[in-house]
């Protein structure tokens, strides 16, 4: 058995109701919390104990409790209600029973004062159904007590005797007409049967009674014809009567029924004498026939009455006991014999003495005798020996009936079995008497010692403790326990739990159930191995309850007896009652030593600052105060504590403070600064502050009040905005005189404010900059990186190293970096013109790729000499052969001599499209193509004796650079890694994937979180050490001699890797070689579709024999190209300069198309372009150059209708650019 908790408590403190039929499910369903009962969980234990036993009664009771009178009932009385039934729960029972009152109410008020109403067949006029009906009650008003002994209401028990009353009235009506029928003779008939002729003659009421015809009944009939009416079941017995009449003679006297015309029956008792002859043989029997039904009927209502009223005695749950006036027993119901198991009649008389318990018999004579004597109400508390041989406690009451002229005719008693209700008052007030101690302790030691000893001496334990679990679960301690005598050992101490009890009891306990054992050595849950351990502690029988908390075995509370023992289920369940009562008194004993500490804790906090705190509640008293009391208010906490705000502040202060602290306590908080005088000197700036303090229901209870003295900080405050002041104006001279950009700007695209720097810069005025989108002033090439910046912005980012081009006034671009910090809906912006830096550093990358190119020169020149040697000698064959006439081989020296060419062709592109000069373009690159594309340059570029390798990763990310830049950052590594290696080596190129994480930018903080592409250089050289290494990217820093280096390859390299948001690393050791990785951000988008190349079409001839003018400086150029544009049908005109060429542009010649060369001495080809497209403006113009494309022009854009082609050229590319650009027209 376990002590419930939670729902599991609430049903098994209330199965009662839950096992109490209809009712009992209402009074469970009825919304108690509403009224002055309360939830039923919190019912007296008087009142459950009453409620159990009446609902379990089959006869009709109802209970009213309270000063209310509120009603309950059971089952068997729900009829009685009629139609008050629904609304008769919990209502006051006056109310219910309003109508009757007057009849009702003076006995419900002896009853209130203690005195036993018992009513026998009261008629009470009642209005159940509607409409007023008259009926008949026996009924008992017996007053109840609460759990303090006072009287708390009224128990009746009832039931209807309208039916035996009407019965009762209907027999008397019967006798009465019987009386008046044998006095008038109508109700009697009268017979005389000859026995010997079979001829009876009776008179016209004997017929009728019989069904026999008047005048057949006079005349005389034979006996069967008045036998036809006889009931059949009773024919034979009468038969049987009437032979034994006749055989003997004599009186006869027989009562049967009569079967009626209409069906109905009818009782006659008929009574006669049958007269014998000299010989024996019946000669005349006469007699009457009396009409009985009446009797009859009344007779059945009185047995039905009786056995309703036996029914009902028998079906209440009370012994029910009659006496004769003297005191003579000579009846009890069957509750009586049930409740003692006695044999019936065996407590007849004085009898019942014997089953009285030995102690209480003097007692109980003594009232009884008292009560016969005086005829005063019997009522007594006593213990009865119950049919299980224990004494069970009953209260006995009986009460005289009397005659009218006041004499007692009996006594009627019950004696009501209150065994649990007295346990439970015991109970209670054992609890009441713990409760009262738990409550004087504040030690949780105290509270288990408490707990034990009360409960241990309550029950007659040995040994009664209480006992905590560790946080594993194995170990109990018991700080100390109660025994009942110096001879029972203390358990005192920490064990292990398993060790002691076995694994069978601690599984009960951690599943929350009662340990209850009678002997252990019988006791499967311990078994004997265990069962001898707890012997030798002096616990062979036991009772453990454990106590759960957050679903874990937190602590025990147990009884020990050294002998077995039976524990009785209301031992138990007060048991499990204090371990919980135990258990929380030792947790609040723990939180109210917590509380205290904190109090403590908080006390000497508090007094530690240098604030003013104290409470005043809703009338304005001091509740609280920290030591900061005796400096504001003069007086130390406790003398504070009790004052008056009023009287704390003074009466002046106190006109101030008073709607503060009035608002601060309707919940508002309340902040202000005034000057505090000191009781002993100075005045001082004070912050006071109020605030409310709320309750736990939301509302608001007086409020605090926290002064600080903020003297010091007024005066650094005004220290400060001085300084703010200078500051501000400072900073207004920097915005006046700074040549940077500043100014704020919004989110929305436009600014806001700007220096006059911007004007200086621009040309553009303030409001010109104000009025206008700022994407107005920025290079369309640059919106949208511009606007990836805004929302970079946008999401609060902070953006440094910004560049975009902004334009001027005059039309210009100027190169501005900008850094920019987002601040709610704009962003303050400082941009520095690097317009003329970006110059210097373009300047500075061509000369380092102009250095890189001169690194290349000796490798390139071998190369090209090798190159030219298979072209002159591969034309030197084909002349030798022509001048031979042997041209079968013609073919083979033509493809080796244009085979050199294109590879020299391919080797000059490809130094002069490194060498040029152009911006920086960023877009998506695959660096494993890029880097094996530069194998042949790179090996032109390195001795034999360095090995180049190449190792590119598979599935490699793309990035997104200037394929360029990347190009000459890993020639001039290859370069450096040569000279470090004069000896040989080898040279590794290598690619990879790579991400940069936290360790890595801890070591390095310009580089930035993310997934980067990375290009590593490493060789086997001299080396660097770690001074060197530190300083190898710092612009014209360099270890070569005079004359060898400019110092910029590798800072270079660092600004094309920052440039485009990468990072390098180096490391470097003397001896061992040098590493330099260089690590791009990968791109996620893919690469620029590239063109297909064309396959060589049959050259187009001209169809209008178009004209084309070729100024070429170079003759057997211009020859080749005049040869060619004959051959296809054009009208080629030559020119050998641009001057030349100029004056037939000045003639009336038709001109189509002009091709010329660029590098024309005097008058170059742009130039000659310009002016003839002056005078001719529709004039197409295709240019011819040996530079790299773009070189020319500095990166500028061709006009329309020109375009470039790079020499040397396949002649089909000449043709098809000429014939493309004459059909475009």
């Amino acid at each position: 058995m376990i002590l419930p908790s939670g729902h599991e408590h609430r049903s098994a403190s209330l199965r009662f109701l839950e096992e109490g039929g209809q009712t009992g499910h209402e009074i469970l369903a009825h919304p108690w919390a509403d009224t002055p009962l309360g939830p039923p969980e919190t019912w007296p234990v008087s009142l459950r104990t009453i409620l159990a036993t009446m609902l379990d009664c089959p006869a009709a009771m109802f209970l009213a409790w309270g000063p209310e009178g509120i009603t309950f009932f059971n089952d068997a009385y729900r009829p009685v209600f009629g139609d008050r039934l629904p609304r008769a729960l919990g209502a006051r029972f006056r109310e219910i029973w309003s109508d009757v009152w007057d009849d009702i109410g003076p006995l419900v008020d002896a009853a209130l004062r203690g005195e036993s109403v018992a009513q026998r067949n009261l008629p009470l006029m009642m209005n159940r159904y509607g409409v007023p009906e008259r009926s008949w009650w026996s009924f008992t008003y017996s007053p109840v007590r609460d759990d303090e002994g006072r009287i708390n209401g009224m128990i009746c028990v009832t039931a209807e005797t309208t039916a035996e009353v009407l019965a009762e009235q209907a027999r008397r009506r019967s006798e009465e007409c019987l009386d008046m029928a044998l006095s008038a003779g109508g109700s009697i008939g009268v017979w005389d049967w000859d026995v010997a002729a079979d001829r009876v003659t009776a008179d016209s009421r004997f017929a009728a009674l019989y069904g026999v015809e008047p005048e057949r009944a006079q005349a005389g009939a034979p006996i069967r014809e008045f036998f036809s009416g006889v009931h059949p079941d009773d024919l034979p017995r009468l038969r049987s009567s009437i032979e034994a009449v006749l055989g003997t003679g004599g009186r006869f006297e027989a009562e049967y029924r009569l079967v009626q015309a209409d069906g109905s029956i009818r009782w006659v008792a008929a009574q006669g004498r049958c007269t014998l002859a000299a010989d024996g043989t019946p000669q005349r029997f006469p007699g009457v026939s009396f009409d009985i039904t009446a009797r009859k009927r009344t007779e059945q209502a009185l047995r039905d009455s009786e056995d309703r009223f036996r029914g009902i005695i028998n079906s209440v749950d009370q012994m029910i006991w009659s006496t004769r006036p003297d005191g003579y027993h000579d009846f009890y119901n069957d509750r009586w014999y049930a409740f003692t198991g006695v044999p019936a009649g065996s407590t007849d008389g004085a009898a019942w003495d014997a089953i009285v318990h030995p102690d209480d018999r003097e007692r109980t004579w003594a009232d009884w005798r008292h009560a016969l004597d005086t005829g005063e109400t019997y009522q007594i508390k006593y213990r009865l020996r119950h049919r299980s041989g224990l004494y069970r406690w009953v209260l006995g009451r009986a009460q005289p009936v009397r005659e009218a002229d006041g004499r007692i005719m009996r006594w009627f008693g019950t004696c009501t079995d209150i065994h649990d209700l007295k346990l439970a008052e015991e109970r209670q007030a054992f609890l009441l008497n713990l409760n009262d101690r738990l409550r004087e302790t504040d030690d949780p030691l105290s509270v288990t010692l408490a707990a034990a000893a009360t409960l241990g001496a309550h029950v007659g334990a040995a040994r009664a403790g209480y006992g905590e679990i560790d946080e594993a679960g194995e170990i109990v301690r018991v700080e100390r326990d109660w025994t009942r005598d110096p001879s029972v050992p203390s358990l005192a101490g920490e064990s292990r739990i398993l060790d002691e009890f076995g694994p069978a009891v601690i599984v009960e306990l951690r599943a929350g159930r009662t340990l209850v054992v009678e002997d252990c050595y019988t006791d499967p849950r311990a078994g004997r191995r265990y069962a001898a351990t707890w012997d030798s502690i002096g616990c062979r029988s036991l009772v453990i309850v454990p106590l759960i908390r957050e679903g874990r075995l937190r602590a025990i509370l147990y009884l020990h007896e050294p002998q077995p023992r039976v524990w009785q289920p209301q031992e138990i369940g007060l048991v499990e009652d204090v371990a919980q009562r135990a258990g929380h008194a030792v947790e609040r004993a723990r939180a109210e030593q917590a509380q205290r500490a904190n109090a403590r804790e908080l006390q000497l906090i508090t007094d530690s600052l240098p604030v003013l705190i104290a409470l005043f509640d809703a009338g304005g008293l001091c509740r609280f105060a920290n030591a900061a009391s005796a400096d504001w208010f003069g007086m130390p906490p406790d003398a504070a504590i009790g004052q008056s705000l009023a009287t704390l502040v003074g009466d002046e202060a106190f006109t101030e403070a008073r709607p503060r602290f009035e608002a601060a306590c309707a919940g508002r908080d309340v902040r202000a600064e005034r000057i505090w005088l000191r009781r002993d000197g100075p005045s001082r700036i004070a912050d006071i502050r109020y605030r409310p303090r709320p309750m736990p229901d939301g509302s608001t209870e007086g409020a605090y009040l926290f002064v600080t003295d903020i003297s010091d900080a007024k005066r650094i405050e005004a220290m400060l905005a001085r300084e703010v002041g200078e500051r501000t104006r400072e900073r207004d001279r920097l915005w006046q005189t700074t040549n940077d950009l500043m100014g704020t700007a919004g989110l929305d695209g436009r600014l806001r404010s700007v220096n006059p720097a911007w004007e200086r810069l621009l040309g553009w005025s303030e409001r010109e900059l104000l009025e206008r989108p700022f994407l107005d002033f920025i290079d369309p090439e640059d919106h949208a990186g511009t606007g990836a910046v805004m929302a970079r912005l946008a999401a609060s980012e902070r953006i440094t190293d910004f560049v975009d081009r902004i334009l001027s006034r005059d039309g210009r671009r100027r190169t501005v970096m900008w850094t920019a910090v987002p601040e709610g809906d704009c962003f303050h912006v400082v941009g520095r013109d690097i317009t003329e830096q970006r110059l210097a550093e373009e300047q500075l990358r061509q000369a380092q790729k102009m250095e890189a190119v001169g690194q290349l020169t000796g490798g390139i020149a071998h190369d090209f000499n090798n190159l030219l040697t298979g072209i002159v000698g591969s034309l030197d064959l084909m002349q030798t052969r022509i001048a031979q006439g042997r041209v079968d081989a013609l073919d083979r020296y033509a493809k080796a001599a244009l085979s050199s060419a294109h590879r020299a062709a391919a080797l000059t592109h490809r130094l002069l499209a490194f060498a040029r000069r152009q911006p920086l373009e960023q877009k998506p690159v695959d660096v494993n193509a890029l880097v094996t594309g530069m194998a042949d340059m790179l090996r032109r570029a390195l001795p034999e004796q360095v090995r180049l390798d190449i190792v590119t990763a598979g599935d490699l990310w793309l990035t997104l650079c200037d394929p360029h830049q990347l190009e000459n950052a890993v020639l001039n590594l290859a370069i450096n890694a040569r000279d470090a290696m004069p000896e040989g080596g080898r040279l590794l190129i290598e690619t990879c994937n790579t991400r940069l994480g936290l360790p890595d930018l801890r070591l390095h903080p310009e580089a930035r979180e993310g997934a980067y592409v990375g290009v590593r250089v490493t060789d086997t050289g001299a080396g660097m050490p770690p001074e060197v290494a530190a300083r190898a990217f710092e612009p014209f820093f360099t270890t070569k001699p005079l004359g060898m280096g400019t110092g910029l390859g590798l800072s270079m390299i660092y600004g094309f890797a920052r440039q485009s948001e990468g990072h390098v690393r180096i490391s470097s050791e003397p001896g061992r070689g040098t590493a330099v990785t260089i690590y791009l951000p990968r791109h996620q988008g893919a690469l620029a579709a590239e063109p297909e190349p064309a396959s060589p079409a049959e050259p187009a001839r001209a169809e209008r024999n178009e004209t084309v003018l070729v100024v070429e400086d170079e003759p057997v150029v211009r020859d080749l190209v005049v040869e060619v544009l004959r051959d296809l049908g054009y009208r080629p005109i030559e020119a050998p300069d641009g001057p030349a060429g100029l004056e037939i542009v000045r003639s009336r010649a038709r001109i189509d198309l002009m091709v010329t060369d660029v590098g024309l001495p005097g008058l170059n080809g742009r130039q000659l372009a310009d002016q003839a497209r002056a005078l001719r403006p529709k004039l197409k113009v295709l240019f011819m150059t040996g530079y790299a494309e773009n070189a020319l022009f500095g990166g500028g854009r061709l006009d329309p209708d020109m375009q470039m082609i790079t020499k040397p050229f396949p002649v089909e590319l000449l043709v098809a650019r000429i014939r493309e650009m004459i059909e475009h027209s």
